[in-house]
């Protein structure tokens, strides 16, 4: 949260119509997709490509409303907490939230910390218990790594067919968090299009697998996102006509690389030679 706007540069309103903005179109989208939450995240996607540090900031406290859930019933409830009248606590609470990050009342550390428990009712459901042969979580980007090395993947001039059958493998590879936490919401996700992170640009092919922690009540703890993107000429024309896009996986980590491998974007990324890749482990 130390880029952008810091708390007292915010704009109140500003910061609760990107918000608003971000869960109508992420509830619109909850209609037609394939994984709850999907379509939410999407919207995040895209802030975070756009470098919209508000829209961030504002998904951000959705998530903490949500309990990181972007199902149909979770969303409706942050519409009710953002949108409906009459007294409720929980929508003066976040309402006071948004104040404070708008006055300079608050820094990032008491942001954090307010924010940790999400506000829906976590309701009484059982964690999924993992398969015997999870791996711990905290080893995810050193099981990637050894994928990657084995699929022999030069960092410097990686293949895209050695990087996708490394990837494919990781996602099917399954990862357990440290107990009483537990892991759900696993998923996939294949997206490209030209971007400029303050380096110069690139066109982007990225390969992300995010995992959604919960806490032994069956709140969210916290997300976490192993990327790994591969850097292309983003001035190549083949790449160009692509534009922007992306595609999530389902339970149905099988199902998902058919789609991807029937994508016109694959078929022509395949063909490229990258000049590098990039390996990222975030909590976001």
């Amino acid at each position: 949260m130390g880029q952008g706007p810091e708390p007292g540069e915010i704009n109140e309103a500003e910061l609760l119509a990107a918000m608003r903005r971000m869960l109508d179109e992420g509830r619109r989208g909850a209609a037609s997709e394939q994984r709850p939450g999907q379509a939410l995240y999407r919207v995040y996607a895209r802030a975070v490509a756009d470098r919209d540090r508000l829209g961030e900031l504002g998904f951000g406290i959705i998530s903490w409303i949500t309990g990181g859930r972007g199902d149909r019933e979770a969303t409706d409830f942050a519409d009710e907490i953002l949108n409906g009248t009459g007294e409720d606590r929980r929508r003066d609470k976040v309402y006071e939230v948004v104040h404070r990050l708008a006055t300079g009342g608050i820094t990032w550390e008491e942001f954090i910390t307010v924010t940790k428990k999400g506000l829906i009712p976590s309701g009484s459901r059982e964690a999924p218990v993992p398969p015997p042969d999870a791996l711990p979580l905290t080893s995810a980007k050193e099981t990637l790594e050894a994928m990657l090395a084995e699929a022999g993947v030069s960092p410097d001039r990686p293949s895209p067919k050695a990087v996708w059958s490394a990837f494919v493998s990781f996602a099917r590879c399954p990862f357990a968090a440290k107990a009483p936490h537990h892991v759900e919401n696993d998923m996939c996700l294949f997206q490209w299009g030209v971007h400029d992170w303050g380096s110069g640009r690139n066109f982007e092919c990225d390969l992300t697998r995010q995992f959604v922690v919960y806490d032994e009540h069956g709140d969210c703890d916290h997300m976490e996102q192993l990327s790994m993107t591969l850097l292309l000429d983003a001035d190549d024309s083949d790449l160009l006509e692509l534009g922007t896009g992306d595609l999530w996986s389902g339970d149905d980590i099988a199902n998902w690389e058919s789609e991807v491998e029937a994508l016109d974007a694959f078929a022509v990324i395949r063909t490229k030679s990258p000049s590098g890749l990039r390996l990222n482990h975030t909590d976001v």
